[in-house]
């Protein structure tokens, strides 16, 4: 009966082949199932012929008909009948329009089949491209060397029309290669053939961009058909068909594969930043997602933890990577995504690895996540205090960059004057670095912590701006390691301020008692180097400072650095002569008239006078000097007079000391 069908439809088929009589052969595929190979292979062969003549409508039916039988005849005895070949050296090939209807319909078939004969034929196109490359190559050159220059450009045109079909092989064969996912529909050898197309994979993923998707698609297929997972969209016509694996099957599946899927997550979490650093595409996400959830737990925490060690994390790149990266890991391990991460990089900081994208990673969650920057405020400070500053230039980078954002925290946490965890950071930041890398990316940092500050305050409302300028001149009494703080601490906390006022020499407006805290140093101090940093301040204000603001701290300063003018150890008389010398220049002669001068005489008309490198002569220095409150300016032959009489009164004060 069965054959009496068939042949039936086998000679309508030769007659009236159209959109009625196509779709039942397609259900008498279906209905036999795979006796179609013994009933309907002539059938299959007259549907091969139709497809090198038909067009439009009756094409595509011709198509469904053949993806049946695919379906229900699997690949293997479809290419016994129409095998799809290509020879390269003869340049030429058949039946390549099966790889279409192959990745549409093929399911439940052989992986080892794929390997052996579709990935060959992929390598057989690629040969004859290249074969076709070398010998145009060949021909152009023998007909230049022959004929001449015409004879090559009418020859030129002709491999143009080569060049095509050069490109159709390198279609074809990557076309064979995108047959992977389809071969990793429901197949039948998964325990017989996994590794061996896994080595393969793994392969494609390290040569071979345009298979990247494909692999991870092929991925999904494998774990989803063999968790018992939802179908994935647009496969719902193998839901019709109701194919699926038994339970035991998925069990002997899954064992085989397990060895390889870790591997696999590890290459697509790089693929994941690496491929797109702005956004990574969906089919990586989707791979990732799906191998997590057919790895146990406890490995894809482990998986995790060795992508921060592993993966480079850049800080250009969007910081939302590492979260995004972190939730798909979420459903695989029942966990918070904040939890995974900050367990992963609390292992990874406390083995003392040298390495930047645990402090990166870190730093990516405090920026997005405020939940985490709440919740594990005083577990992260822990963790960050009771660490050595790494070594490495770029982890301790991102080591500073993460207490930038905690100190942004400790100030909404922590009212002023208790804000112990917020002072132990600007410790860590101004104390701790040594050697002048370091120094310069702990100075950045706090200029940009600055000025996170300085942008929510105003000149009403000034906040947080203060207590931070605050908590660092407090450094300059008290060492949260030490209880009263050493000379080197108070030099730290001064060249930080001198960094600070050079960036914003409002803070001596917004805070009156900087200026006269850090003075009071030099009465107290006897470490040269406190001394040294504490002109160098002064230095900064003066150079940063407006003139009109200069003049109501000139007599403090004054008063503050001419005591030192006689020291001349470590350039000391020297950075006092240049202080000097700026506010002469920025605010005149007139500024320096001060009782304080009178002190320090030999300094102010010898030493300093000789030395004094501005527009600004010796001359009007003394005159200053002589002056009891007259500020106008006289003319040159009064000025004379008065230099005069002052070196005659100056000579009988000596002959009387004598």
């Amino acid at each position: 009966m069965v054959v009496n069908i068939c042949d039936a439809l086998l000679e309508v088929l030769s007659t009236h082949a159209n959109e009625h009589s196509l779709p039942v052969i397609a259900g008498l595929f279906q209905n036999i199932g795979n006796k179609s190979i013994v009933y309907m292979h002539k059938i299959l062969l007259k549907l091969a012929e139709f497809m090198t003549k038909a067009s439009g409508d009756v094409k595509k039916h011709v198509q469904e008909c053949i993806g049946c039988a695919v379906i229900v005849m699997k690949p293997e005895k479809v290419h016994e009948f129409i095998p799809i070949s290509v020879d390269p050296d003869e340049l030429t090939y058949s039946n390549t329009w099966l790889i279409p209807i192959y990745r549409d319909h093929v399911v439940l078939s052989s992986l080892g089949f794929f390997i052996r004969t579709i990935v060959p034929l992929s390598e057989s196109f690629m040969e004859a491209c290249k074969k076709g490359s070398l010998k145009t190559y060949k021909f152009l050159t023998l007909i230049y060397h022959h004929h001449g220059i015409i004879k090559f450009c009418f020859s030129f045109l002709q491999v143009e029309e080569n060049s095509e079909i050069r490109k159709q092989f390198e279609s074809h064969a990557r076309g064979c290669l995108g047959l992977l996912p389809a071969f990793c529909r429901y197949p039948t050898d998964v325990c017989e053939s996994f590794g061996s197309l896994a080595d393969h994979m793994i392969k494609w993923l390290k040569k071979d961009v345009f298979m990247i998707e494909y692999v991870g698609i092929a991925l999904q297929y494998l774990v989803k058909g063999n968790k018992g997972l939802p179908f994935l969209s647009g496969e719902e016509l193998f839901k019709d068909w109701g194919i699926e694996y038994g339970k035991k099957v998925e069990m002997e599946n899954m064992k085989a594969m397990l060895p390889w899927l870790e591997e696999f997550l590890k290459a697509f979490i790089q693929v994941f930043f690496q491929l797109s650093p702005e956004k990574p595409p969906a089919f990586v996400k989707d791979t990732i997602r799906c191998l997590t959830l057919a790895i146990k737990s406890s490995k894809v925490k482990v998986i995790f933890r060795w992508s921060l060690k592993n993966v480079s994390v850049d800080e250009g790149r969007p910081s939302n990577l590492i979260l995004e990266l972190a939730s798909l890991f979420v459903e695989a391990t029942g966990v918070d995504s904040d939890d995974i991460i900050y367990n992963s990089i609390e292992e990874c900081l406390k083995e003392g690895v040298e390495d930047g994208d645990a402090y990166a990673a870190l730093y990516k969650i405090l920026v997005e996540s405020s939940d985490f920057r709440s919740s594990k405020f005083k577990q992260v400070m822990d963790l960050l205090l009771g660490l050595k500053p790494p070594k490495d230039i770029t982890s301790l980078r991102w080591r500073f960059l993460c207490f930038k954002i905690l100190l942004v925290r400790s100030m909404e946490i922590f009212h002023a004057g208790k804000n112990i965890y917020g002072i132990r950071m600007l410790y860590e930041i101004i104390v701790r670095p040594q050697d002048k890398k370091s120094k310069k990316v702990a100075a950045e940092i706090l200029v940009e912590t600055s000025t996170i500050f300085k942008k929510e305050s105003s000149p009403s409302k000034p906040g947080n701006y203060q207590v931070f300028i605050s908590m660092i001149m407090l450094l300059l009494f008290w060492s949260p390691y030490h209880g009263k703080a050493p000379s080197h601490v108070k030099a730290d906390a001064v060249s930080a301020l001198s960094l600070l006022v050079s960036d914003d020499p409002q803070i001596c407006l917004l805070m009156p008692d900087v200026v006269p805290s850090i003075l009071g140093l030099l009465d107290k101090e006897d470490n040269i180097q406190v001394v040294i940093d504490v002109l160098g301040f002064i230095e900064a204000l003066t150079v940063n400072l407006p003139v009109k603001y200069l003049y109501d701290f000139h007599a403090d300063i004054l008063g503050g650095i001419l005591p030192w003018s006689y020291v001349s150890l470590h350039d000391i008389k020297s950075k006092v002569t240049m202080i000097l010398e700026i506010m002469m220049q920025k605010c005149g002669p007139a500024s320096l008239k001060s009782p304080v001068l009178e002190q320090y005489q030999d300094f102010v008309m010898n030493d300093f006078g000789v030395t004094i490198t501005s527009p600004i002569t010796i001359s009007n220095f003394k005159h200053l000097s002589s002056l009891e409150g007259d500020d106008d300016d006289d003319d040159d032959d009064d000025d004379n007079n008065n230099n005069n009489n002052n070196n005659k009164k100056k000579n009988k004060k000596k002959k009387k000391n004598k």
